[in-house]
């Protein structure tokens, strides 16, 4: 009995190759969408924009970059946006039953916009008109424990303004 090597067959190792190549494209098309940088690792050292800088003499500009990286401060993205209020949702569960000790009746949708600053601080909270829930004291509240959950700085140095929905029910009796 003779058996095929793949040796033997130029062909078949052509295929071999071929088909660890598209499972390997396979792989990395499903893992890369799950790699997501977490909202508190630092940003990666820019080597290009520093020597950029060096070359056009940006010494101030040099100065604010390396302020920026040495902070260790993460960019505001949509992403991280949603990751950071669905990591500080204990507070916001916290603000609503606090607001519903005054008002037992209160229920429904809270859509805030969360205005975050230049700087990364949070400069306002607001119910949109799609709201149903604008009870002041809540949203006040919850205004001032976002100002604790470290948002990362716009890119455009310019504020930026997410919304964020919250369905605000009491928990069944």
């Amino acid at each position: 009995m003779m058996r095929a090597s793949p040796h033997e067959n130029p062909r078949s190792s052509q295929v071999d190759a071929i088909a660890w190549s598209a499972a390997l494209a396979l792989a990395l098309a499903v893992a890369l969408p799950g790699c997501k940088k977490s909202g508190d690792s630092s940003p990666p050292d820019d080597v290009g924009a520093a020597q950029a800088d060096d070359d056009d003499g940006g010494d101030a500009d040099q100065a604010d970059a390396d302020a920026d990286q040495d902070s260790g401060e993460a960019q505001l993205t949509a992403t991280s946006f949603e990751e950071t209020v669905n990591d500080h949702i204990d507070d916001v569960v916290g603000c609503y039953e606090q607001s519903r000790a005054e008002n037992p009746e209160l229920a429904g949708t809270l859509e805030a916009n969360f205005t975050i600053a230049a700087d990364g601080s949070i400069a306002a909270v607001a119910a949109t008109d799609a709201s149903s829930l604008k009870d002041e004291g809540l949203i006040n509240c919850i205004k001032d424990k976002a100002g604790g959950w470290g948002f990362g700085k716009p890119a455009s140095g310019e504020s930026m303004t997410l919304t964020f929905p919250f369905d605000l029910t009491p928990p069944p009796s």
